[in-house]
C-alpha cells in the first residue's frame, strides 16, 4: 500500500502557555484567521440538539465555498455529511466526525462573539470541533487529486 505525503512547510510560533517554540504546518497556520472566523460564528449562534438548522446551513455553505459538491443534508434531522473522493484511485474509506449541538446554559462571558441565543451556549467545545473538521475538509479537498479512497466529513447533533 502506498501512502501520500504532501510537501509540507512548517513555521515556528511561540506557545503562549509556556513560551516554548512549537512547529506548525504553514498551510494550517495560513488558515488561522479563517478558522477563527468560523469558530466565532458557531460560538455566537449556538443551537440545541435537533434544532441546529442555522448551524447546518452555515456548515453547508462553508463546504460549498471550499468547492465540495457532494453534500448530504438533514442526516438524522439536522446533520451534514460531505464526501470527498480521492482522485488517485481506490483506497480506504475514512470518516471524520464532529458534533454541532450546544448546551442549555446562559453565557456570561463578555466577548465580541458571545452567544446571541438566550440560555444556549457552546460550552462543550463543539464550535471548535466543527471548525477543525471544516478546515481539515478544506485542506483535504485541495489535495484530493493525490488521495486514494473516500473521505466523509460528518457533522451531526449528538
Amino acid at each position: 500500500m502506498s501512502s501520500f505525503v504532501a510537501p509540507l512547510h512548517s513555521v515556528d510560533i511561540t506557545d503562549s502557555t509556556c513560551g516554548e517554540p512549537i512547529q506548525v504546518l504553514q498551510e494550517v497556520f495560513d488558515l488561522f484567521e479563517e478558522a477563527k472566523t468560523h469558530r466565532r460564528w458557531f460560538h455566537a449562534n449556538p443551537e440545541l440538539s435537533f434544532q441546529e438548522f442555522k448551524t447546518a446551513a452555515q456548515v453547508r455553505d462553508i463546504l460549498i465555498s471550499y468547492g465540495i459538491t457532494e453534500i448530504h443534508e438533514n442526516v438524522g434531522k439536522t446533520g451534514v455529511v460531505a464526501m470527498i473522493r480521492g482522485g488517485a484511485g481506490e483506497g480506504p474509506c475514512i470518516a471524520l466526525r464532529a458534533d454541532m449541538d450546544a448546551l442549555p446554559i446562559q453565557e456570561t462571558a463578555e466577548i465580541d462573539y458571545c452567544s446571541k441565543n438566550a440560555n444556549v451556549m457552546h460550552a462543550c467545545g463543539h464550535d471548535g470541533h466543527m471548525t477543525g473538521l471544516l478546515i481539515a475538509a478544506k485542506i483535504l479537498n485541495q489535495t484530493k487529486d493525490t488521495l486514494k479512497g473516500r473521505l466523509f466529513c460528518v457533522i451531526l447533533c449528538c
